[in-house]
């Protein structure tokens, strides 16, 4: 089986005006994996747009559709992501409605993840946002290798993106029923071991 997964891992920086990104290719023949990386990019949205959601997308989407799928791949599958490493802030000027409704037109599953616990509205618009794709919403220190095993999955052929993100949440809805739950234990779990390239 020959798998390909190709991932866009980004960021919006300087009050959401800088998209700070890099692609990265996974494809699998058995038995490696090999990773193709591009280096980190800064793309600007100029403030005065009309449609920041839309243009955003379109600009990722490019982005993506611009990595070559290499000649000899001929069967397995072959998926897209999109990863957005978030603050506690939502950024003003993104449409998560419009944003949600394109990407699961488009099929390409949105994981927002980030390191700090934020209020529950943001918590919840993000949540909503990446699993109506078919993604999800990750806090890295409760759970730090939970992008990397999801991701693992799929290009191992165990599972498509939507599969493994919905096993991942039916495994993280397991422990936390199992565990006293902690307010401030989200903040204190393990080193995040996901290395973004503009970190």
């Amino acid at each position: 089986m020959n798998n390909i997964l190709t991932g866009c891992f980004m960021r919006l920086c300087f009050g959401g005006n800088v998209l700070a990104f890099s692609l990265v290719q996974f494809r699998h023949r058995p038995p490696i994996t090999q990773i193709v990386s591009t280096n980190m990019r800064l793309a600007h949205l100029p403030v005065n747009l009309p449609d920041v959601t839309g243009t955003l997308l379109n600009f990722i989407v490019a982005a993506l559709n611009a990595i070559p799928i290499p000649t000899d791949f001929n069967d397995g599958f072959y998926e897209k992501l999109i990863v957005w490493k978030v603050d506690e802030h939502i950024p003003s000027r993104i449409d998560f409605q419009q944003l949600s409704n394109e990407l699961q037109d488009r099929h390409i599953p949105l994981v927002f993840v980030t390191e700090v616990t934020p209020d529950f509205q943001t918590w919840d618009l993000y949540r909503e946002t990446a699993r109506n794709t078919g993604g999800e919403y990750l806090l890295l220190p409760s759970d730090p290798t939970a992008l990397r095993r999801a991701i693992s999955s799929a290009i191992n052929g165990e599972d498509t993106l939507r599969q493994a993100f919905l096993h991942l949440r039916t495994q993280q809805n397991a422990a936390a029923t199992s565990r006293p739950t902690d307010a401030n234990e989200q903040t204190q779990g393990a080193d995040n071991d996901l290395i973004f390239p503009f970190d």
